[in-house]
């Protein structure tokens, strides 16, 4: 039996299928109509339906920086004035779920919540509600094993901390690859400074990869093949993540220089993961 989840329309090609199934960024129109009741929803004082939240509305306007026009405490003018604000302008309405989200008590998660990553998940959306440094918000959706992963390194000390802030970065609904990526290097330095060199406040990952390539340090594997030793893994993850960050340094020389993509921050967000998850439990000895 397959799981519900996979459901697809009868009779789709393969073409179909993929059309079909690739993520979406915007708001379609198969979404718009339960994606606005759920908005409007929280703008309705719980213990009084015919009260607009006035509170919220002018809470809203100082954390997005909007002006939503007057209104009384009517909810039906109430919900059309935000409506007015936010509908049509896809990113600034994500930004507002965004928002409404992060007010919600995180765990354990609400029916409100639970039933808007439903509607996302149903409708092929691209976001889903996940954690953004430990509040409820919209985040990119990944496959689920790599977020679980990344969870679990998260919570390694100050390099799973700074590890959190690069995935915001990197998955998060204002996406920042170049921000994400420096992140991600620091978070791997914060893991790696403490076993390599302990004494050093100065150390960067370039130094740390100088000492790991010209000594004996390894992973746990009572098994290796003689044509990639774990040594020469670990200092080959370590150099991709490094070198790839090619907007590191200003100056003359980075005239021309791109910044990091969103795939190229994707990538080190991996890299990083496996890394400190390396370092910080002692899988990495010399």
């Amino acid at each position: 039996m397959g799981n519900k989840d996979d459901w697809l329309p009868f009779g789709m090609d393969e073409q179909e299928t993929a059309r079909f199934t690739a993520l979406r960024e915007d708001i379609p129109e198969w979404l718009e109509s339960s994606l606005w009741p759920w908005i409007n929803s929280e703008f309705t004082e719980k213990n009084l339906m015919s009260t607009f939240n006035v509170g919220l509305a002018r809470s809203c306007e100082r954390a997005l920086h909007v002006v939503i026009p007057a209104y009384d405490l009517s909810v039906d003018l109430g919900v059309a004035a935000v409506s007015r604000v936010f509908d049509g302008n896809t990113l600034m309405t994500w930004r507002l779920v965004d928002y409404l989200l992060s007010r919600m008590t995180p765990w354990p998660m609400s029916d409100s919540p639970r039933n808007l990553e439903s509607m996302l998940k149903e409708c092929g959306i691209a976001w889903k509600v996940g954690d953004r440094s430990g509040r409820l918000g919209l985040v990119r959706r990944i496959p689920e094993g790599v977020a679980q992963a990344a969870e679990a390194a998260s919570k390694l000390g100050n390099a799973g901390r700074r590890l959190a802030l690069a995935w915001e970065a990197v998955y998060g609904l204002d996406s920042n690859p170049s921000h994400g990526y420096r992140l991600a290097v620091m978070a791997v330095e914060d893991a790696v400074m403490p076993v390599v060199s302990p004494n050093d406040q100065t150390g960067h990952l370039g130094k740390a990869i100088g000492s790991i390539a010209s000594g004996s340090w390894t992973l746990p594997h009572l098994r290796e093949d003689t044509r990639a030793p774990s040594h020469d893994v670990l200092v080959s993850m370590m150099r991709l993540l490094w070198a790839g960050q090619h907007d590191r340094h200003g100056g003359p020389s980075a005239v021309g220089v791109s910044e990091v993509t969103q795939e190229e921050a994707e990538s080190a967000i991996a890299l990083a993961v496996t890394l400190v998850d390396w370092f910080a439990t002692g899988k990495v000895q010399k």
